[in-house]
C-alpha cells in the first residue's frame, strides 16, 4: 500500500495544482526545531550546553608532503615517449577533535577578534576557502557578533571572486594561503576590503607580492585574530531571526554570480524540517564526513543540522578522501569511518563504475555471486526482510572502502540516474535524494531511508514540513496540472525557508519571487501517487527539436553520465535539429579497454578520442543506456564527440559547484559544427559546404584527376578480384584504346595474364548503380558485375568520396559535420533507408545525416537566384526542373516574405535524365553492329563501351544545339574509339562496316532522334505541372547537369514561353542542388510547407453491417476494417500542421485502443486491405474505466514535421497523452 507523504491545502486555481504540505505538519509550516533555537548562533549555544565535551569537529594535520617520481609512457603519433613526472601526496595525522564547548570558545574568540579589526553588524566578511574546520569556526565567529558573511567558492575564477566581493562590499576576507596567488590577481581592484585573514603555511614570497599589489589591505593570520579576541574579549552580540545570516553567491552557469540573501530564520526553518524528518533517525553516535563545498547551501545547512543533533563532523578534502591519494596513512574516509556520507551524483556514478569494472573483470563465479546477491537483496529490501547477511558475505568489501559504518548516504545538487540510485542503495547504503536550491535554503524535499524502495528510484523525496509546493502549467512544453496520471508543471515553493531575494538585484528578485511569497524554481516536477515530488525537467534546459518534441538536457545528461565509459557529458540540442548531440569526456581506462577490443591499441588517449571505432563503441553504449532508461526516440543521441580535455571552474567550463557551464562548453565545441550537402548523383556527384558561424557556401571543385569541375563521375574501378577500389570518379572512366597496336590493356580488355600466364578477368568500370534504387522495371536497370551488388557499389563510392570530405580544411568530419544527402523525389522510403545504411557502412555518420529531395534543394537555390534577379520575388511562384543524369524532378514553390518556401502542388518526376539520351545513342549503335555484338561488348569490354559513350557525350551530345545549320555530320571511327568491337561484329553488319572502313556516320536527324524521346518526356512533365490548378507560375528554372543542353533549353522555351514570363538557367546549374542543400542544412525552417504525396489515415473496425457492407470484406471477428482518412494526398501541409479527429472504443468494455496508421496513393480509399495500402505504424493507448463504455472519447492526431510524422492520442476523460514518431525521411516519400 502506498504511504502518503503529503496532503493538499488551500483553494484550487486554474492552471496550477493545489499546494501540498508534508503530512508531518499539514496545518502549519515549521519555523523552529525547539523554542530556544531561533538563530544560527542559538545552535552553537544549544549544542555546547547539550553535548558539552562530546567531540563536535574533527580535523587532520599535514605532517609532510611525499614526492614520488614516476615514469609516464605516452604514445604520440604512434611513437612511444617516456617522461618522468613528480607526483605529490599528503601524509596526514589522525583526526584531532574540538568538543562542542571548545567550538563555542574558539568561535567567540574569533568573533571578538573581528570586532577588534573593525567589523560590526553593518559590515560583511567574505569566506573564500575550501571546506575545513576553520571555515566553520570563522562562520560561527561572525554569527556571534551578528556579522553577515558572504560566500565564495574556492574554485571561482578571479572575475567572479572580484564581482561577489565588490558587490557585497566585503570589509574582510578569510582565505587559505594556497588561494593567495588567485587573490593577488584581483587585490588592486578590491574596493572595500580592509583585512585579509589567512590560514595555512606561506610558500615563497607570496605575502610580500600580494602586499605590493594593494598595500592598503592588512594581512593577518587566523591565529592572530583568535589571540586578539582572547586578549580583548567582547560580549557576544546575538543576531535577530530576520537578520541576514549570509549572502550565498551561487555559481551560475551564465552571467555573474547571484547573491542569495538567507536570514537566520531561513536557516532555522530548514533545521526544523530536518529535525522533524530525521530527529528520530539521527543518533549521537553518528559521524559525518564534510568535504563538499561549504559555500554550497546544502552543505552549509546540513552541517548546522549535524551540530544541533550532536553528530560529530570530520573534515576532509577531495584530494585526500581515498587511500590512493595519500601516503603512509589512510584516506579521510577509512580514517574517519563516517556513518553518514554526502555526495553529488558524479561521486556516486564513479563509485558505481569503479565497482562494476572490478566485478566485470572478476571470474565468472564471482560475477554470478555479486549479481545474484544484488538481485536477492533488492527483492528482500522491497519485501521489508533482513539483508545483513548479504552485506557480510558479498558487499562488505565495497562498504569497507568507505569505512564500513555508512548507514545512510545523501545526494543532491543535480539529478541522478535511477539505476545508480538503486545500485548505491543495494551495494553501499540507502541513498536518499533531496531537491532544493540556494533560494530555499537547501532541501525542500528529502527522502528518508525507508523511502528508498523500487517505486521511489529517482524521485526527489517527500516534502519538508517547512515548505509548501505547487505545480504551475507550462503549456508550451505540455506540462499541465491536469495531466494524468500525475500532475505536472513548474515547481513553485513557499514557506519560511524561502529567501528574501537577491542582494542588490531587485529586478531578478521580482522575476523570481512572487508578491505572495512563491519562489518560481524553473524546474519541472510531478507529484507521485504518494504525494512526493519528482523532478522531470529543467525549464530553461527544455529544448524543442525540429519535429516539435521537447527534450530536457539535464535529464539526458544524468542518464548518459551513468554509462560506464562516460566521465562527464554535456548534451546540446537546438530547434533546427532532430536529435540531441553530446560532448563526452570518456574514462581513459575504459577507452583503453575499447582500444584493445577494437584493435586500435598503440594510440594516445587524445588519438583514441578521435578514433571512429572508439566513438562508435561509446555511442552504441549510450544508445543501450538510453534503451535501459526507456528514453523516447527523440532523446537518443544523434552523434557524440569524445574529448580528452579537462572541464574545470578555472577554465570556465564548470561552475564553482562543478555544474556544467553550457554556454562556455557550447562556445568551445559547437562553433565548428558545420552543415554539408552531398549530391550523390546517378552519373555525376558533388558536394558543397559552409560553416555555421560564417555561412558562405563553397562548392568543391577539386577531384581526383580533375580540377575546376563542380562534379565528378559516379563511377568506380575495382581491382582484378573486386576486393578494393583502385580508382573512382574521373580516373575510373575508361581511357582511349590503343588503336595502332590494338593490344588491349587491362583497363578495357576482358582478360589479361598474370605471372603464370593464366587468363584473368579484368573488372570493368562500375557506374549507374544508383539507378537500382529507383522504381524501374528490372530490365531497365543497369547490369552490374555479379561480384558487386548495387549496395556495395554505393557504399564504396561514398567511402571514396569521404576521402575528399574528410580532408576538408580544419574540420573533423565525424565530429563536426552534418551531412545532408540528396535523393530524387521519386525514391521510396525503402530506397532512402538503403542509402542511410550505405552511408553508415561507408563510415560516414548517419547520426548526423539529413535527407532532402533534389528538387527541394534546387528550389531553395533558385529562390535565392530569383530574389537576386527580381525585386518583386516575394509572393511569386516558380517551377524548378532538376534535370540530372538519371532522374528529372519537378517542384512548384511559392516564395514567402520571411525567405521561406511553400510547395503548392504535388512534386513529380520520372527516369528521363541525360543518361537516357546515351541509351538512345547505344540503341543507334546496336542497329549498326547487331544485338549480339552489343551484348558481347557490354559484357566483355565494358571499358570500351564506356569510352564510346564518353566520346558521344563530348563530341555530339554536349555541343548539340538543335540548329541543323550548326551541325556537321560526325564520323565515329570504331577502330579509334572502340576497336574491340571488330571482334564481336559478324555477318551483314560486319560486311557493311568493313566496306565503310569501320566508320559510322551520325547525322543531324540521328542525333535529334536520340534527344527527342527524352526531351518529349521532360516537356510532358513540365506541361503537367503548369496545367495543374492553382498559382500562376511566373518562372521556370532549369538546373542539373542536363539542363545545360542548349537543345533542351530551346525546346522548353519554344513550348512554354507564351505561358511563363521567365525561363532561365541559374548560374552553376550543375551545382544548384548541392548549394541549395547547404542552405537547407543551415536552416531547416526554410521549407514552410510540402504537398502530401500520400493519403494518411487510421484503421477503424466497426461491427459489420449486413445491409451496407460488402460481404467479401467481413472478417472472422464479425467486423470490417475500414480506412478513416485524416490527411488527403495533394494537401498542402505546413511543417508541424496537425490533422485530427475524435474516436470511441470499438467495443464497450475495451481497456485499450489501437490506432494503426495507414498510407495510400489513392485519394478515395475505403478499406485498409485495398491494393496499395501500407501500414505505417501503430499507437496503442490505455482506456481505464470500462464501465463508461462508449462515453470515453479519444482525441487522435497526425502532425507532419520536417522529417517525421508524429501520432498523438489523448484520453479526453483522464487527460493522459500518448505519442509516437514515425521516422520517415521526408513527407513526399
Amino acid at each position: 500500500m502506498t504511504k502518503i507523504t503529503s496532503v493538499e491545502v488551500g483553494q484550487a486555481t486554474e492552471g496550477e495544482t493545489r499546494a501540498r504540505r508534508s503530512v508531518l505538519s499539514p496545518n502549519e509550516l515549521l519555523t523552529t526545531p525547539i523554542e530556544s533555537v531561533k538563530t544560527v548562533y542559538d545552535i552553537l549555544i544549544y549544542s555546547s550546553k547539550t553535548y558539552g565535551k562530546k567531540p563536535a569537529l574533527g580535523f587532520r594535520k599535514t605532517e609532510s608532503i611525499v614526492e614520488e617520481e614516476k615514469e609516464v609512457t605516452k604514445i604520440v603519433n604512434g611513437e612511444t615517449i617516456k617522461e618522468k613526472k613528480t607526483w605529490k601526496y599528503f601524509q596526514l595525522s589522525g583526526y584531532s577533535y574540538l568538543s562542542h564547548l571548545e567550538v563555542l570558545e574558539q568561535a567567540t574568540d574569533i568573533g571578538a577578534g573581528l570586532i577588534q579589526l573593525g567589523l560590526n553588524k553593518d559590515l560583511k566578511l567574505s569566506i573564500y576557502t575550501f571546506t575545513n574546520v576553520n571555515w566553520f569556526l570563522v562562520a560561527h565567529g561572525c554569527f556571534s557578533q551578528s556579522i553577515t558573511l558572504t560566500t565564495a567558492y574556492d574554485t571561482l575564477g578571479e572575475e567572479n571572486i572580484l564581482y561577489s566581493m565588490n558587490e557585497s562590499e566585503a570589509y574582510a576576507i578569510f582565505t587559505h594561503t594556497t588561494l593567495l596567488p588567485t587573490l593577488k590577481k584581483v587585490a588592486d581592484r578590491l574596493v572595500s576590503v580592509k583585512h585579509v585573514i589567512y590560514d595555512g603555511e606561506l610558500e615563497g614570497n607570496i605575502l610580500e607580492e600580494i602586499k605590493s599589489v594593494n598595500p592598503n589591505i592588512n594581512y593577518i593570520t587566523l591565529d592572530e585574530v583568535k589571540k586578539l579576541g582572547k586578549d580583548n574579549p567582547v560580549k557576544p552580540n546575538p543576531p535577530e531571526p530576520q537578520d541576514i545570516c549570509c549572502i550565498m553567491y551561487t555559481s551560475g552557469s551564465t552571467g555573474n554570480p547571484k547573491g542569495v540573501m538567507l536570514t537566520h530564520a531561513n536557516i532555522i526553518a530548514s533545521l526544523a524540517g530536518t529535525n522533524k524528518k530525521y530527529g528520530s533517525i539521527f543518533t549521537q553516535e553518528d559521524t559525518y564526513l564534510a568535504y563538499l563545498p561549504f559555500a554550497h547551501v546544502l552543505e552549509f545547512a546540513a552541517e548546522q543540522s549535524f551540530l544541533f543533533h550532536g553528530i560529530t563532523i570530520g573534515f576532509g578534502t577531495v584530494k585526500t578522501l581515498t587511500d590512493a591519494s595519500v601516503r603512509n596513512c589512510s584516506g579521510d574516509i577509512r580514517e574517519f569511518k563516517p556513518s553518514i556520507f554526502g555526495g553529488v551524483p558524479a561521486v556516486y556514478e564513479m563509485i558505481k563504475k569503479d565497482v562494476l569494472s572490478k566485478v566485470n573483470a572478476a571470474s565468472m563465479p564471482m560475477q554470478r555471486m555479486f549479481y545474484g546477491a544484488f538481485r536477492t537483496k533488492r527483492y528482500l529490501r522491497d519485501k521489508g526482510l533482513p539483508t545483513g547477511f548479504l552485506d557480510r558475505l558479498v558487499f562488505s568489501k565495497v562498504q569497507q572502502q568507505f569505512g564500513g559504518r555508512i548507514r545512510v548516504a545523501f545526494s543532491g545538487g543535480a539529478p541522478i540516474f535511477k539505476e545508480t540510485h538503486e545500485f548505491i542503495t543495494i551495494v553501499l547504503a540507502p541513498l536518499v535524494l533531496g531537491y532544493g536550491m540556494t533560494e530555499n535554503t537547501g532541501p525542500a524535499t528529502l527522502m528518508t531511508p525507508d523511502e528508498t524502495t523500487c517505486e521511489n528510484w529517482g524521485i526527489a523525496g517527500s516534502l519538508y514540513p517547512c515548505v509548501e509546493i505547487k505545480l504551475v502549467d507550462v503549456p508550451d512544453a505540455g506540462y499541465f496540472s491536469t495531466n494524468k496520471p500525475h500532475s505536472q508543471g513548474e515547481v513553485w515553493l513557499r514557506g519560511p525557508i524561502v529567501s528574501k531575494g537577491y542582494f542588490k538585484n531587485p529586478k531578478l528578485t521580482e522575476e523570481t519571487f512572487t508578491k505572495d511569497g512563491w519562489l518560481q524554481t524553473g524546474d519541472i516536477g510531478e507529484f507521485t501517487e504518494a504525494g512526493s515530488l519528482k523532478i522531470i525537467d529543467r525549464k530553461k534546459n527544455l529544448v524543442k527539436l525540429a519535429h516539435g518534441e521537447y527534450i530536457a538536457l539535464e535529464k539526458l545528461e544524468s542518464v548518459y553520465r551513468s554509462t560506464l565509459h562516460v566521465a562527464n557529458i554535456c548534451v546540446f540540442a537546438d530547434s533546427l535539429q532532430r536529435k540531441p548531440v553530446a560532448v563526452i569526456i570518456p574514462i581513459e581506462a575504459r577507452v583503453n579497454e575499447l582500444a584493445k577490443e577494437n584493435g586500435v591499441e598503440g594510440k594516445s588517449f587524445e588519438e583514441l578520442c578521435d578514433d571512429k571505432k572508439i566513438v562508435k563503441a561509446v555511442l552504441k553504449e549510450c544508445h543501450e543506456q538510453a534503451k535501459r532508461a526507456d528514453l523516447k526516440p527523440a532523446e537518443y543521441l544523434g552523434t557524440i564527440v569524445l574529448v580528452s580535455d579537462e572541464w574545470t571552474p578555472q577554465n570556465g567550463l564548470l561552475t564553482a559547484a562543478n555544474k556544467l557551464k553550457r554556454a562556455g562548453l557550447e562556445k568551445k565545441y559547437k562553433d565548428a559544427i558545420d552543415r554539408m550537402y552531398a549530391d550523390f548523383g546517378t552519373t555525376y556527384s558533388g558536394f558543397a559546404y559552409a560553416n555555421v558561424s560564417n555561412p558562405e557556401i563553397c562548392t568543391n571543385d577539386s577531384w581526383p584527376g580533375k580540377f575546376g569541375e563542380y562534379k565528378t563521375s559516379t563511377a568506380l574501378q575495382y581491382d582484378t578480384f573486386y576486393r578494393k577500389v583502385e580508382a573512382w570518379g574521373y580516373p575510373a572512366l575508361a581511357k582511349r584504346p590503343n588503336r595502332s597496336s590494338e593490344i588491349v590493356t587491362p583497363s578495357m580488355n576482358p582478360t589479361v595474364t598474370n605471372n603464370f600466364n593464366t587468363p584473368m578477368t579484368v573488372p570493368k568500370p562500375v557506374e549507374l548503380f544508383k539507378l537500382h534504387l529507383g522504381d524501374m522495371a528490372k530490365g531497365e536497370k543497369p547490369i552490374l558485375p555479379k561480384e558487386i551488388g548495387y549496395k556495395r557499389a554505393i557504399t564504396d563510392y561514398l567511402r571514396e568520396m569521404e576521402t575528399i570530405l574528410s580532408i576538408w580544411p580544419g574540420i573533423d568530419f565525424l565530429k563536426n559535420v552534418l551531412l545532408v544527402l540528396t535523393v530524387p523525389a521519386e525514391f521510396s522510403n525503402q530506397a532512402k533507408e538503403i542509402m542511410k545504411q550505405c552511408v553508415n557502412d561507408a563510415g560516414l555518420s548517419t547520426r548526423k545525416l539529413e535527407f532532402t529531395t533534389e528538387p527541394e534543394a534546387a528550389a531553395i537555390y533558385c529562390m535565392k537566384y530569383f530574389k537576386e534577379q527580381f525585386t518583386n520575388a516575394v509572393g511569386s511562384s516558380f517551377l524548378t526542373v532538376d534535370i540530372g543524369g538519371g532522374t528529372v524532378d519537378l517542384t512548384k514553390r511559392k516564395i514567402r516574405d520571411n525567405h521561406t518556401l511553400d510547395e503548392i502542388s504535388e512534386s513529380t518526376g520520372d527516369f528521363c535524365g541525360g543518361s537516357y539520351v546515351d541509351k538512345e545513342f547505344l540503341k543507334f549503335i546496336e542497329e549498326k553492329i547487331g544485338e549480339i555484338a552489343m551484348k558481347q561488348l557490354r559484357q566483355n569490354s565494358y571499358g570500351q563501351l564506356q569510352y564510346l559513350v564518353q566520346e558521344f557525350c563530348r563530341r555530339i551530345k554536349l555541343p548539340f544545339t538543335g540548329n541543323p545549320d550548326e551541325f556537321k555530320e560526325y564520323e565515329l571511327d570504331i577502330e579509334e574509339v572502340c576497336p574491340v568491337l571488330k571482334q564481336y561484329v559478324h555477318g551483314l553488319e560486319r560486311t557493311i562496316l568493313e566496306y565503310d572502313e569501320w566508320i559510322i556516320s551520325i547525322s543531324y536527324e540521328n542525333v535529334k532522334a536520340m534527344f527527342d524521346p527524352v526531351v518529349e518526356k521532360i516537356l510532358k512533365l513540365i506541361e503537367n505541372q503548369i496545367s495543374k490548378e492553382g498559382e500562376f507560375i511566373s518562372s521556370i528554372f532549369l538546373v542539373g547537369g542536363f539542363s545545360e543542353s542548349i537543345y533542351l533549353q530551346t525546346r522548353i522555351k519554344e513550348e512554354f514561353s507564351s505561358l511563363v514570363l521567365n525561363i532561365s538557367v541559374p548560374p552553376q546549374p550543375i551545382a544548384a542542388v548541392v548549394r541549395g542543400g547547404v542552405d537547407y542544412g543551415l536552416n531547416f525552417g526554410i521549407i514552410r510547407s510540402r504537398v502530401l504525396k500520400f493519403t494518411y489515415g487510421v484503421m477503424v473496425n466497426p461491427v459489420f453491417d449486413d445491409f451496407k457492407d460488402p460481404i467479401e470484406r467481413k472478417k472472422a471477428d464479425g467486423r470490417i476494417y475500414k480506412f478513416f482518412r485524416l490527411a488527403e494526398r495533394g494537401t498542402q501541409v505546413k511543417v508541424n500542421q496537425e490533422f485530427s479527429s475524435y474516436f470511441i472504443p470499438s467495443a464497450e468494455r475495451d481497456t485499450r485502443i489501437r490506432f494503426p496508421v495507414y498510407i495510400t496513393t489513392a485519394q478515395n480509399a475505403t478499406y485498409v486491405d485495398e491494393s496499395g495500402m501500407r501500414l505505417l505504424g501503430n499507437l496503442t493507448i490505455d482506456l481505464p474505466e470500462p464501465e463508461l463504455g462508449f462515453k470515453r472519447r479519444i482525441f487522435f492526431s497526425l502532425t507532419f514535421g520536417q522529417a517525421e510524422i508524429r501520432a498523438n492520442a489523448k484520453n479526453v476523460k483522464t487527460g493522459r497523452s500518448y505519442g509516437t514518431t514515425f521516422e520517415l525521411n521526408f513527407l513526399e516519400e
